[in-house]
């Protein structure tokens, strides 16, 4: 594909995407839109082929992250605790941060996943950002919505891609 046609889809199928899940969000009052979905949706609009762009990266990536951001979480004693890293970061913070990502990276390498926004998941969740189990869970299969959306909507293009023209 041509730079302005494939940067043009890759914008849209992120757009589409995106305002989807924020729909979703709005409307359930859950967190179905999160940052690291994102980069995720770049990846898959971008480049569907890729490694990092596969479904079982895609899920078992942000699967590890969200539990390894909860442990940490959880391990750090801040399940109950509000964020706080915009006013003062503490030191239990900074443990569930580096826990969370350390034990992330570790898992990703190990399972040989490759997909780098789990990094930011891991974060979310560590941080205090969302820390309810039921969130989790919605987070998880918010990535599995943005999966299918991209997975149709690059087959959709694919199929266009390859009928004869004339």
């Amino acid at each position: 594909m041509k730079p302005l046609p494939h940067a043009s889809y890759v914008g849209l199928g992120s757009l589409l995407s995106m305002a989807s899940l924020a729909g979703v969000a709005a409307i359930t009052h859950t967190p179905f839109i999160f940052p690291s979905l994102g980069p995720t949706a770049y990846l898959l609009y971008f480049a569907p082929t890729a490694a990092a762009s596969t479904p079982r990266a895609c899920l078992l990536g942000h699967a590890i992250a969200l539990v390894c951001g909860y442990f940490a979480l959880t391990v750090s004693g801040l399940v109950d605790r509000p964020p706080d890293v915009a006013v003062q970061v503490e030191w239990a913070r900074i443990l569930s941060a580096g826990l969370s990502l350390g034990l992330t990276c570790f898992f990703l390498v190990l399972f040989k996943i490759d997909h780098p926004p789990a990094g930011a998941t891991t974060l979310i969740v560590s941080l205090g950002l969302i820390t309810q189990p039921w969130q989790l869970v919605v987070m998880e299969v918010a990535v599995g919505v943005l999966l299918v959306q991209a997975l149709v909507l690059n087959a959709l293009v694919r199929r266009f891609e390859k009928k004869p023209s004339g």
